[in-house]
C-alpha cells in the first residue's frame, strides 16, 4: 500500500551532510509521499517556518556533526515545535549514534 502526504526534510544547523537525507526522501517519494528538502545547514527557525508554511505530516531532521553542538539546536526546535499549530507534524531524526541519542533524549 502506498502512503500519501507531505514530508519535509533538512540538515540542521551547520551540518552539510545531506546524502542520507536525500536517500530517505527519495524512498519516501517512491512510496507516494510528496517530499521537500530544505537542503544543508538549515537554521531551526527556518525549518520551523517551513513546517508552518508547508504543513507536512512528517519533518525529517538530519545531523551528523558533534553531538554536543546538536543540543542547543534541539532545544530551539523543541520550543518552536510547541508553538506550531495543531495538528503538529511527526518528527524523525537521522544521524550518527551519538547524535541520535541526543535527539532521543530531547523529547522531540
Amino acid at each position: 500500500m502506498m502512503a500519501s502526504g507531505k514530508i519535509l526534510g533538512a540538515a540542521l544547523g551547520q551540518c552539510v551532510h545531506v546524502a542520507g537525507l536525500c536517500h530517505f526522501l527519495n524512498l519516501c517519494e517512491k512510496h507516494g509521499w510528496k517530499a521537500t528538502s530544505l537542503g544543508p545547514a538549515v537554521r531551526p527557525s527556518d525549518l520551523l517556518a517551513a513546517a508552518r508554511r508547508e504543513k507536512p505530516e512528517v519533518v525529517a531532521v538530519s545531523y551528523r556533526l558533534t553531538a554536543e553542538d546538536l543540543e542547543p539546536l534541539l532545544n530551539e526546535l523543541r520550543q518552536g515545535i510547541e508553538a506550531l499549530p495543531e495538528p503538529k507534524p511527526r518528527w524523525v531524526f537521522g544521524g550518527t549514534a551519538p547524535t541520535a541519542e541526543k535527539a532521543r533524549k530531547s523529547g522531540i
